[in-house]
């Protein structure tokens, strides 16, 4: 790689400088504003490090903003504005008088899942943008001060708004059951006055969901949907 000294005299590669970098594997690019990289994007060029390397600045998921190294951003070293490290501290180093607790468990996976990239579900939560309230980010006990007890081992938390965060006035414990009546795929169907999933129909009067939504794709509606006949 071809190489030009800086002010100093230290020598610095002109790929680094010009703002080409090399990522895993040797690959190398170019960041350009609005890219994303981890949690960061990038925002606007910033003023370069003393080896004459690009900088960025970046907005951070989180809503913190940093100053990131062209070649950090592309290697994946440079991921958030440092609350990744901060998040993954919250279990390892903070005791709670409830880390025993049935709730502390489910606190944990979910703030798992919203902020840490490795987390096999964060690309359903923390990847499109499902965060997790700062005060529960940090404190078990703010989270448990309103969720309260966990009703039995078959509840989990469940966020009301599917496309909201986890915070309060939006999350309750519920069954894996009653979860799948929130789901967005779920279809609401209105008989008799009453307005029902139709999981929450197949339920009521034993005809099969699949029935039921083949009858919804061929145009039936209402009572004729859920019960049949003409």
């Amino acid at each position: 790689m071809a190489s030009s000294a800086s002010k100093r005299g230290r020598w610095i590669p002109v790929s680094l400088a010009k703002g080409h970098v090399f990522g895993p594997r040797g690959r190398s690019g170019r960041v350009r504003l609005g890219q994303c990289f981890g949690r960061l994007c990038v925002r606007e060029a910033a003023p370069p490090a003393r080896s004459g390397a690009k900088r960025w600045e970046c907005s951070c998921s989180c809503g913190g903003t940093t100053v990131a190294v062209a070649y950090d951003l592309v290697s994946g070293h440079a991921r958030s504005c440092g609350c990744i490290s901060r998040d993954r501290t919250i279990g390892r180093n903070t005791t709670h008088g409830g880390s025993k607790r049935p709730e502390y468990a489910v606190w944990l996976r979910l703030v798992h899942r919203c902020v840490d990239p490795r987390a096999a579900a964060y690309p359903y939560y923390g990847g499109r943008g499902i965060r997790v309230c700062a005060s529960w980010r940090r404190s078990f006990e703010s989270f448990f001060a309103v969720v309260g007890p966990r009703p039995s081992s078959r509840h989990e938390i469940e966020r009301i708004d599917n496309d909201g965060d986890y915070a309060p006035g939006n999350v309750r414990w519920a069954t894996d059951l009653e979860q799948a009546n929130n789901r967005r795929s779920n279809r609401w169907v209105t008989a008799h006055g009453e307005t029902l999933t139709v999981a929450q129909w197949e339920r009521r009067t034993g005809t099969s969901r699949w029935c039921i939504y083949a009858r919804l794709n061929r145009g039936w509606l209402g009572e004729r949907a859920v019960f049949g006949g003409t």
